[in-house]
């Protein structure tokens, strides 16, 4: 990081330091020094701005798209600046659908004629990479269940974070396949997002499984979810060395699971406590922990199988 020299008027001292540093186009030294104003001062519009430019010339997308939507939503009064800067960054990002149709929205309203002008050519290219994009993927879908699982999942990914959501047929098709456990959970996630309705059927884990998307909550929002702070208390009790471990282990196991919940002989769901200490006591087993706090009963033991049948599926 640039040594950046703090003067007896802090605010001062380190806007002249910025402005130098933009005159001469350094824009890393710039964002240093940014950054060290705003931890002695609230930024000017002026100054809010600059900070935009800074990040769109050092390629940070991320933080630039995420400043601009706060600038947005607090008002600032250079509306036209800052949402050319938040669609830039959207299209840096490859969010390309989002781009459109922002764009779109906006041509609804009275806006200035230059803006306009400046927003439809990346209208167009956002287009034209989308298209372009969709072709790509429309070849490479056809050969999916070829590729490895590695492969497979990332594709998935990319197709939910480019916000390619005109595949749902083809995904709900592909869910009748043989597919490992997470490209599965992927193509839910994926359908969930994309807004698609009705039932689907498919096998997961030796189970045969029906669900009605409209019914479904996303993966983050499953019953597994409620499941691991419980587990995660435990260990930062009894094992704290291990909770970074479990609670990547935790991840994984409900990638591996989703939709899927635990149920008894009689199809009755066990509730999230007793789920909680089977997962207890089968990681202190996994990590080899020398005691175990917690008594095994019959319900832990079969909760505890189904753990075991999803782990050997994921290796």
């Amino acid at each position: 990081m640039s040594e950046i020299i703090i003067f007896p008027k802090i605010g001062d001292g380190l806007n002249r330091q910025l402005e130098e540093a933009m005159a001469a186009q350094d824009y890393e030294r710039a964002y240093d020094i940014i950054h060290e104003m705003e931890r002695h001062i609230e930024l000017s519009h002026k100054q809010q701005l600059i900070k935009l430019e800074i990040l769109q010339h050092i390629g940070s997308f991320i933080e630039l798209r995420e400043e601009a939507s706060i600038l947005l939503n607090q008002g600032h009064p250079s509306y036209d600046v800052i949402i050319r800067y938040f669609l830039e960054s959207l299209f840096a990002l490859e969010q390309y659908q989002t781009v459109i149709e922002l764009i779109e929205s906006l041509r609804s309203e009275d806006l200035d004629h230059g803006l306009m002008m400046q927003l439809l050519p990346l209208y167009d290219a956002a287009q034209h990479r989308r298209n372009e994009r969709d072709k790509r993927s429309t070849g490479q879908l056809q050969q999916f269940l070829q590729w490895p699982v590695s492969r497979q999942l990332h594709y998935m990914v990319e197709l939910i974070e480019g916000e390619q959501f005109n595949y749902c047929s083809t995904v709900r098709h592909l869910l009748g396949q043989s597919l490992h456990p997470k490209v599965q959970t992927l193509m839910i996630e994926y359908l969930l997002l994309a807004g698609a309705e009705g039932k689907i059927q498919f096998n997961k884990l030796e189970q045969h499984v029906t669900i009605n998307l409209a019914d479904l909550p996303h993966v983050q929002e499953s019953r597994l979810a409620a499941v691991w702070p419980h587990v995660i208390d435990w260990f930062d009790m009894h094992a704290p060395a291990q909770s970074p471990a479990v609670s990547e282990w935790l991840n994984d196991q409900q990638m591996m699971r989703y939709p899927l919940d635990f149920k008894d002989s009689t199809d009755m769901l066990y509730d999230i406590e007793t789920i909680a200490e089977a997962y207890v006591i089968y990681l202190t087993r996994l990590f080899a922990l020398e005691e175990e706090t917690l008594q095994e009963t019959a319900d832990h033991t079969a909760i505890i199988r189904a753990i075991e049948r999803t782990e050997t599926a994921g290796s």
